[in-house]
């Protein structure tokens, strides 16, 4: 058994020197040629795999809510072929929900007043009958999009969304404060008053919000939505639409890579250094957290919110972190 594990081992440091190889004989190739987007079934990766430390447990939803098609964590986006689609909070969730909504509906609102009040597909989604319900038959509808971040990017700016509607700042409650309350809550024996009237929902994860594991999803991350986000329009047929969208002056996401890009320009993304360059709708509610991973997080810090947010690092396939600048990776 511990050689079958010491050969799994081994088998990173050389994928790494074959990728190295790849990217030296592709160095003057296009990064758009030579991209294969494949939007996979959702697969449980293994809690007990010799890369994840033995102390961490994936947490994996048991018992399926036989409601979830029709909840309000999900949306049915009236596309060809239609889809449910799972934006959890802090995965850029509002630019998103907005445009399912135009795509169902026709109904936009100007670009003005999402950036000024995010909040309002919210509001409006909370007032009126589920889109769910018209005329697709929802049994006939297997397919499931989850949309995934960086589980230490997401943590930090689901705390800097908690400061702002608990009205709290950094002096009176720091990260770290943050970090061993929820902990503390997650185990069971929390103080539930330190978190009375917030949303609990844009701190846990994102495979307990969109109930991982109860059905057969496919997983985009985020930070490669560069890759993906024209294949994805093609698949479900709403590239026309989201050009029609963009055209208002409406912006769920833009990539910046172009037909002439090259693999030798992108070496950070790649290797997950750096997310890829793009344009997105920056509400009032953005915060680029992000951009100030590295201020916040210590070793300490690190390894607590690694044992929070397990599940999405196993489920999504991101990379554990140790707290140290150099060594994060965005995907």
């Amino acid at each position: 058994m511990q050689r079958l594990e010491t050969k799994k081992l081994l088998l990173v440091p050389l994928s790494a020197t074959i990728i190295m190889l790849l990217m030296y004989y592709y160095y003057e190739t296009k990064v758009l040629d030579q991209v294969i987007i494949k939007i996979n079934t959702y697969e449980k990766l293994s809690s007990s795999s010799p890369f994840y430390p033995s102390e961490f447990k994936a947490e994996v939803n048991t018992n399926p809510s036989p409601d979830i098609k029709l909840s309000n964590k999900v949306t049915l986006v009236k596309s060809n072929p239609p889809f449910f689609a799972c934006n959890a909070p802090k995965t850029g969730c509002t630019a998103w929900k907005y445009f399912w909504e135009y795509v169902n509906t026709g109904k936009r609102w100007n670009s003005s007043e999402i950036e000024k009040y995010p909040g309002l597909i919210h509001d409006y989604i909370g007032r009126k009958a589920p889109s769910a319900q018209p005329s697709h038959n929802l049994d006939q509808i297997s397919e499931m999009v989850v949309f995934v971040r960086n589980p230490y990017v997401r943590f930090l700016s689901s705390y800097q969304d908690w400061l702002d509607r608990a009205g709290k700042n950094e002096t009176s409650v720091p990260f770290s404060v943050f970090v061993d309350e929820y902990f503390k809550l997650k185990e069971g024996h929390g103080n539930k008053d330190f978190f009375r009237g917030t949303l609990l929902d844009h701190i846990e994860s994102i495979s307990k919000f969109c109930e991982v594991g109860t059905q057969n999803a496919s997983v985009v991350r985020v930070e490669e939505e560069a890759l993906w986000i024209n294949q994805f329009l093609a698949k479900y047929n709403l590239t026309e639409k989201m050009d029609q969208y963009m055209k208002h002056g409406n912006l769920v996401y833009s990539s910046s890579l172009r037909e002439g890009s090259l693999v030798k320009d992108f070496t950070s993304q790649i290797f997950g250094f750096a997310a890829w360059p793009s344009e997105m709708m920056k509400s009032s509610h953005y915060r680029d957290s992000a951009g100030k991973i590295t201020k916040y997080y210590t070793p300490d810090i690190a390894r607590k919110v690694t044992k929070i947010v397990f599940d999405d690092l196993v489920n999504f396939g991101y990379p554990l972190w140790n707290g140290i600048a150099e060594n994060f990776r965005f995907s």
